[in-house]
């Protein structure tokens, strides 16, 4: 749906920034009706109220969000990059194991040195192929507990403090936790193979 604000009494970007609200989308979700897909419409969006200052204090308020709105973008930005050389990083060290093979041709694997010795100087056979030496091949769950995810609908959801994690990713809030951080989740159904590193209880 589309809403065309009346500009005489409300500013479009304030509109937009209390829609963009969890108590705002909060209202919307438990007023939608439950048949079948979840879902709103023209009658049910038109009775919800809205906390309406006076046409400066909203302008006001947009250009404080407005101007935190493009920090935080400028911020997701570099660490999009941040992410990007941190994945090519770990590749080149874990995956394609660089450093083990310069130093098994004698080469400088050009890290400081108590880095570089970290890293063994040969690669050994194993099942799944090459591997640095002292390393090992076993289960995933040698390593670490899997479990299953809890069903939390939006419905049953008060705004709170911890994050919800969906198979995409943040999905909203809740005021309890059900995990212990840090954790890493991923999806089982749906959306497979994106993971999500989650470093507070979630």
């Amino acid at each position: 749906m589309k809403l065309n604000v009346n500009r005489e009494i409300a500013d479009p970007l304030f509109i937009y920034y209390v829609f963009s609200t969890p108590e705002q989308q909060d209202y919307i979700r438990q007023n939608a009706i439950q048949t079948g897909v979840p879902h709103t419409n023209l009658g049910i969006l038109c009775r919800t109220s809205i906390p309406l200052p006076s046409l400066s204090e909203q302008r006001a308020i947009v250009h404080i969000l407005g101007t935190l709105d493009d920090k935080i973008e400028l911020n997701r930005r570099m660490n999009e990059t941040l992410e990007a050389m941190a994945c090519a990083l770990f590749k080149s060290w874990f995956v394609d194991f660089d450093p083990v093979r310069a130093k098994a041709e004698g080469r400088d694997p050009g890290l400081p040195k108590p880095l570089a010795d970290l890293f063994p100087d040969r690669l050994v056979d194993s099942e799944l192929g090459d591997i640095p030496e002292g390393w090992e091949v076993g289960p995933l769950d040698s390593v670490l507990v899997l479990q299953r995810g809890f069903d939390l609908p939006a419905t049953e959801r008060t705004s709170g403090a911890y994050p919800v994690l969906a198979a995409s990713g943040p999905s909203g809030t809740h005021n309890e936790f059900m995990v212990r951080g840090p954790g890493v989740t991923t999806g089982r159904s749906g959306l497979l193979g994106k993971v999500f590193f989650v470093a507070e209880d979630f």
